[in-house]
């Protein structure tokens, strides 16, 4: 009896993991192998920041966050600029996020979307950021989707009948949003929003497979995901935290220092030229 049990638990477990996996991912080429196997009952989610998009600017990259709060603690430390009645942080974040520029992580990222669109396989991006406005940008969610459209990232197709949606996340009682096949956590764990979404849509899909350079966020969709019979499939994708790690320590503290005098953020190529 007790070896029954045993192997009936050894089963139970060994199903478990099969039917949810992170995978590393210091690259596109695991993610593209899978890729492979899916068909138009899968549902396929790219997160944006750090893995569709990176900054230019060397001191807005996410290895230089610890070095951009030192800085600023030394060069924003008097906003006399901040208008009244805006948030200090607020305010700087938008000013910076108006004017930056980004690149696409891998180019080749850009073509893989466009085949499984082709294959009318359901393609979205996932992000955690906040929507509505933040200082200057009146829309953050618009402001997402243009930089998305910039570099040929387009995933209104997905779920045409559902453009513009607030999702409500019972276990949190806040909204996140989804527009134009960007899925916006609003600051909220990953896997709640995913599981409300797919439950506000009424699709159950046969498996989830999700890119993301955060492995708690991959995390937080496949503990979401547990209950739901749906097989979960995660890349941690690592190509950005691999690359080099330079920071120019006097252009980032001048850039700084022009925002904290003037509100304006300037490039890494604009700060060079003076």
């Amino acid at each position: 009896m007790k070896k029954l049990l045993l192997a009936l638990l050894t089963s139970c477990l060994l199903f478990a993991n099969l039917s949810a996996l992170i995978v590393e991912a210091p690259n596109l080429d695991p993610f593209e192998k899978e890729l492979e196997n899916v068909d138009q009952n899968s549902f396929v989610l790219f997160d944006v920041d750090e893995t569709l998009l990176v900054p230019k600017d060397l001191i807005l990259n996410p290895y230089a966050r610890e070095i951009w709060n030192n800085f600023a603690k030394e060069t924003i430390k008097n906003p006399i600029i901040v208008p009244p009645g805006k948030h200090h942080d607020e305010y700087f974040l938008g000013q910076v996020l108006s004017k930056i520029e980004y690149e696409v992580v891998d180019p080749k990222i850009v073509e893989i979307i466009r085949t499984l669109q082709r294959k009318n396989i359901k393609t979205i991006a996932f992000t955690k950021m906040p929507v509505g406005s933040l200082g200057i940008i009146p829309s953050m969610e618009d402001w997402r989707i243009e930089h998305l459209k910039k570099h040929q990232f387009d995933f209104s197709a997905a779920f045409p009948h559902f453009q513009e949606t607030k999702i409500n996340v019972l276990s949190t009682g806040i909204s996140s949003l989804f527009k134009k096949g960007v899925l916006c956590a609003n600051k909220q764990d990953k896997g709640p929003v995913l599981t409300a979404f797919l439950e506000f849509i009424r699709w159950k899909p046969s498996k989830v497979i999700f890119i993301d350079n955060r492995f708690d966020y991959l995390k937080s969709v496949e503990i979401a995901l547990e209950e739901t019979g749906i097989e979960f499939i995660g890349f941690h994708y690592k190509d950005v935290e691999n690359r080099p790690r330079i920071v120019n320590d006097s252009l980032a503290k001048f850039q700084l220092m022009h925002l904290a005098q003037t509100g304006e953020w300037l490039s890494d190529q604009e700060a060079s030229e003076f």
